[in-house]
Parts: structure tokens; C-alpha cells; sequence
């Protein structure tokens, strides 16, 4: 097969978490979000049979309803990314993805999730996700760039300085409020990635995107 060259203009910054397993955005505008609520709401209940089949032994069934519980997130991670990649053909845009290798949650996040089913198997679905998110985009000629997390959901998307990240919501002490997921997003849209505020105040590249190019997005 043919791989299409793509000469992209712009980029989009992909966010991935719990809440939602993913957030798309430009440096302006709206975001697209694929909430986690689902995940969730399937993994708590999940995690307490897991636990029963553990105490009993009973380690074949085990196997057998971790393998479902992954066919299950796999198809999930499939609809997540043929929809950011469609986003991201809309808007000729490479998608700028944090770089997760080597971080470490908090301990009060580790036990969190723990809880929601294992911190082993959220790392494996930001992997799959990432790996679909991979070949997808390649095979549109469009690209995956990975940028150190760091600071990408600390500083404000809108002035670059560092803030304070409550929940979903993100305060900039200047008065800009955001949704923190959609703000990480933009962050690697905008700011390329780059681990540190860019001093604070320097103007950000502005990638050409229209504002309102996703309300019209055919995503469904």
C-alpha cells in the first residue's frame, strides 16, 4: 500500500488521561473530547471480580475475563482513534501526543488506580491508543510527535503562565480559566510540547487553524 505524503501546516495536541481518555484541540478554539466515564463505570465492578476470581483461585477464569476486559478497551481505543484521526485529516494537522515513557504517578493517583482496575492496565491502554493513533495517522501521511510531559497541563494555554490545575479546571492567576484536559491539549498544540512556560509570557507559534473549523467537523 501506498502511504500518502501530506505536506501538514498545522498540529493538534492529543491529551490523554481518565476522566477523559482523550482530549484533540488546536492552539484556539473548541476541543473534542472522548469521555472515560464509561471506562470507568465498566472497571470498578470488573476489578471487584477480579478480585474474587484471585481469592478463589480460580485462575483460568481469570485469564479469561482480563482477555474480555482488554478485546473490550481495544475496540474502545479503535473508535478514539479513528476519530482523532479524522480531526486531524480535517485540519491537515499532525497530532502531538505527551511522551509517558518513564513517568511515575503520584502515590495518592497510584492508589486511585489501583482501585480503578490496575495501574498496569491504564499504561497499557495510553500504549494501545498511542499505537493505533500511530499506524492510523501514517497511513493518512500524517504524523505522531511525542513532547515531554512536563508542565504541558501546569501552564496556561493562553499566557503561558504556570497555574494551578483543581480537578477539571485550571486557574491562571491572570484570570484565565480552562478546562484543565482541553488546556494540556492546547499546550502541545501550541507550544510544541516544549517541558518549561517559554518564559512565561513569549508569544506562541500561531498555527493556522481556523477557530471554528470543529463545529462543523463530520466526527460521527
Amino acid at each position: 500500500m501506498e502511504v500518502p505524503q501530506v505536506q501538514t501546516i498545522n498540529r493538534i495536541g492529543c491529551d490523554r488521561g481518565q476522566n477523559n481518555l482523550a482530549v484533540v484541540a488546536p492552539a484556539k478554539g473548541f476541543g473534542k473530547f472522548f469521555s472515560g466515564k464509561e471506562v470507568k463505570h465498566r472497571r470498578r465492578p470488573n476489578q471487584k471480580r477480579r478480585q474474587s476470581l484471585q481469592s478463589a483461585k480460580k485462575f483460568r477464569a481469570l485469564k479469561k475475563w482480563d482477555k474480555r476486559e482488554r478485546r473490550w478497551m481495544e475496540s474502545v481505543n479503535h473508535t478514539i482513534s479513528s476519530k482523532v484521526v479524522r480531526f486531524a485529516q480535517y485540519l491537515n494537522a499532525d497530532v502531538v501526543i505527551e511522551d509517558l515513557e518513564g513517568c511515575r504517578d503520584t502515590m495518592k493517583q497510584r492508589k486511585k488506580n489501583r482501585v480503578d482496575s490496575g495501574e498496569s492496565r491504564h499504561s497499557w491502554a495510553y500504549y494501545s491508543l498511542e499505537q493505533k493513533l500511530d499506524y492510523k495517522l501514517a497511513l493518512k501521511g500524517l504524523r505522531i510527535i511525542k513532547r515531554p510531559a512536563p508542565y504541558t497541563s501546569k501552564s496556561c494555554s493562553t499566557c503561558g503562565t504556570l497555574g494551578e490545575r483543581k480537578g477539571h479546571d485550571f486557574n491562571c492567576p491572570n484570570g484565565h480559566y480552562h478546562n484543565a484536559d482541553l488546556n494540556a491539549a492546547r499546550n502541545l498544540s501550541r507550544w510544541d510540547g516544549f517541558c518549561c512556560s517559554l518564559d512565561l509570557k513569549r508569544d506562541a507559534p500561531q498555527w493556522r487553524v481556523p477557530v471554528d473549523a470543529r463545529i462543523h467537523v463530520p466526527l460521527g
